[in-house]
């Protein structure tokens, strides 16, 4: 079975283990910069790693722009779109984290 991405810190906290999951930093996102795949993981088919993609960009920007992981696809990738917007307008965008 292939392994489930997860968002760092989560894995550690006892929040989200099991079979088949994997630290979402692992070698196969070692090129991509955090926020970016964590802007990833919002889109997520998992419930739990939306979730954990959500906490730790609320956590890396101090920012919320209406995200919530059980909301309905198309509400969840408008809150996406704005949250990324944020980011690349406030130049962060593009800088490793």
């Amino acid at each position: 079975m292939e392994g489930i991405d997860v968002a760092p810190g989560r894995e550690s906290g006892g929040e989200v283990k099991g079979p088949g999951v994997r630290p979402i930093n692992s070698d196969n996102h070692k090129d991509d910069d955090r926020v970016e795949w964590l802007f990833e993981g919002l889109s997520h088919k998992e419930p739990r790693i939306r979730a954990s993609s959500e906490d730790e960009l609320r956590k890396l920007t101090g920012e919320y722009f209406g995200y919530h992981y059980d909301l309905p696809r198309r509400e969840r990738d408008q809150a996406r779109t704005r949250w990324q917007r944020w980011w690349k307008d406030s130049g962060r965008a593009g800088k490793k984290t």
